[in-house]
């Protein structure tokens, strides 16, 4: 489901989506917010739940209270997949490792440009990786980890070019399409398969 439009001059809508756990580096991503807020409107949800590691979770709170930010950036919880990226204007990842995160193909499907940092398979995730798949653009900005400075500077950057927004997410559907649908990674699974078999 496409990002539901927006007011005009209304804030970005953004949103990290995933546990609050040490290894979602949620506290890079609240400090790159709170860079960024101090050049653009931003509406910042944390989407998903808080139970897992109740510590840090209380620590990435603390943080956002400390910098005067709990208006901007709110924990909401665990939200239904239909209700999450149609209210995303952007998607933010942090993490200090992922191998194939879900939620860049979740966020790709419904056109929602994404900020990740580099690891495990995002970058080809949002750059492409063959000749084909590069033409048909970025799809967001890799980031490197914990790196809340140029993660601040890839949200502002979103944040005020509706256009550039439009355009990455036109790539990440198209991604999704040409390479994450269902038939496309059977296909791509049989052919390692039949691979490993031919080896034995």
């Amino acid at each position: 489901m496409p990002a539901k439009p927006r007011e005009p001059g209304a804030p970005i809508r953004v949103g990290f989506v995933g546990r609050v756990v040490p290894i979602k580096d949620v506290i890079t991503f609240v400090k790159a917010c709170d860079i960024a807020l101090r050049e653009v409107s931003l509406d910042i949800e944390i989407i998903g739940p808080a139970e897992e590691d109740s510590a840090y979770a209380i620590r990435c709170r603390e943080l956002v209270e400390m910098l005067g930010r709990t208006e901007e950036i709110r924990f909401v919880g665990p939200r239904k997949l239909a209700e999450i990226y149609s209210n995303l204007d952007l998607c933010v990842l942090t993490s200090f490792s992922e191998g194939q995160p879900l939620v860049i193909l979740e966020a790709h499907a419904a056109g929602v440009p994404v900020i990740s940092s580099d690891v495990g398979a995002c970058r080809e995730m949002l750059e492409g990786t063959e000749p084909e798949d590069r033409a048909l653009g970025p799809s967001g900005i890799v980031t490197g980890v914990a790196a809340p400075e140029e993660t601040a500077a890839a949200l502002v950057k979103l944040a005020r070019s509706a256009q550039l927004r439009r355009q990455m997410g036109q790539a990440g559907r198209a991604r999704v399409r040409a390479r994450y649908a269902k038939a496309q990674m059977i296909d791509s699974y049989r052919g390692y398969y039949t691979k490993l078999a031919a080896v034995r």
